[in-house]
């Protein structure tokens, strides 16, 4: 019996794997993404960032756990389509918050306080122009 679970284990592992694979490249709903990054409360990817970077002392595993989470989602914005707006505006605007965020991952990675604090402010600074152009009422 403990061996007829153990080759269904098995045999079943590839057809998992292609399943989660198969949703890689499938757009994934911008207010998700930024539900997940901004929503208001202490659960928000950046408001556990913020609260990270003023914990002393730095626990950088967490901050940089949690920066790459950011730069996951930032990354994965531009894959999906505007609810409103030019579709060449969303592509230069998402690609300009793709790289802040992955900017916000390289300072955490780099342990470098001051410049993931300021990639922080950077990256808050750009919802105003997105918003404006492209989020549907």
């Amino acid at each position: 019996m403990k061996s007829w679970f153990v080759m269904l284990a098995v045999a079943l592992v590839p057809v998992t794997a292609a399943t989660v694979g198969a949703f890689d490249d499938k757009p994934v709903e911008t207010s998700a993404i930024m539900k997940a990054l901004f929503k208001k409360g202490a659960g928000s990817k950046s408001s556990v960032l913020k609260t990270q970077t003023e914990a002393a002392p730095t626990d950088w595993a967490a901050i940089q756990k949690t920066s790459q989470e950011i730069a996951d989602l930032g990354a994965s914005l531009g894959k999906g389509e505007p609810k409103k707006g030019d579709k060449e505006s969303w592509k230069m605007l998402t690609g300009k918050f793709a790289k802040d965020t992955a900017a916000l991952d390289e300072s955490a990675d780099a342990k470098d306080l001051d410049k993931l604090k300021a990639a922080q402010k950077s990256l808050g600074a750009t919802c105003k122009s997105c918003h404006n152009a492209h989020r549907g009422q």
